[in-house]
């Protein structure tokens, strides 16, 4: 007796009556291995819906004291006009779950953080572009990791992308920043 084999040829499933088993392969029993068995269509056929993270599941991105989490826009916005309210040098980073690159740079940030923050009175924030892609549209953010800096009264006064290979860049700008306010730097 003659079987059929199918075959998985560049991603589709191809029953083919050309290819035959030999006679001298033993019977197995028929199981039903395919990806596409009845039981798992309907899982197939839920509608997807993306959910957005809570801050417990991105507590791994943010769980230094140097660095806080924004949650939401509102927040983002109390916490710049509080800032320029107050006169505090504040450095926001934007970044997201998948993103690779704020991923190799959350420990150079963080790093950054903890040593600018023992040393002058600059505050460390970060916000999940997953969770506030609305906020990202009206600020035209495109480019992950990006870097916001408040200068007190001077409000937003930098903007940038700061890959992993720029965060000499971060400290460039914070140290320009820290000098004008005449705040005390790490030399001092």
């Amino acid at each position: 007796m003659l079987r059929t084999i199918g075959l998985v040829l560049a991603g589709s499933f191809v029953n083919s009556d050309a290819l035959r088993l030999p006679s001298f392969f033993p019977r197995l029993p028929r199981r039903n291995f395919s990806p596409l068995a009845p039981e798992k269509m309907a899982v197939l056929d839920a509608p997807w819906v993306p959910t957005a993270l809570s801050a417990s599941t991105v507590a791994s991105f943010s769980s230094n004291d140097a660095v806080r989490l924004v949650e939401d826009e509102a927040e983002y916005d109390a916490l710049v006009a509080a800032a320029i309210e107050e006169d505090r040098l504040v450095v926001i980073k934007f970044f997201a779950s998948w993103c690779r690159a704020c991923k190799a740079m959350a420990p150079k940030y963080k790093k950054v953080a903890q040593v600018r923050s023992k040393n002058s009175t600059a505050e460390f924030y970060e916000i999940m572009f997953d969770n506030n892609k609305a906020l990202c549209k009206k600020l035209r953010i495109k480019v992950l990791p990006y870097i916001q800096i408040v200068a007190g009264g001077e409000g937003i006064v930098d903007s940038f992308t700061c890959g992993p290979s720029k965060i000499a860049l971060l400290s460039e700008r914070l140290e320009k920043y820290i000098q004008s306010e005449g705040h005390p730097t790490e030399s001092e």
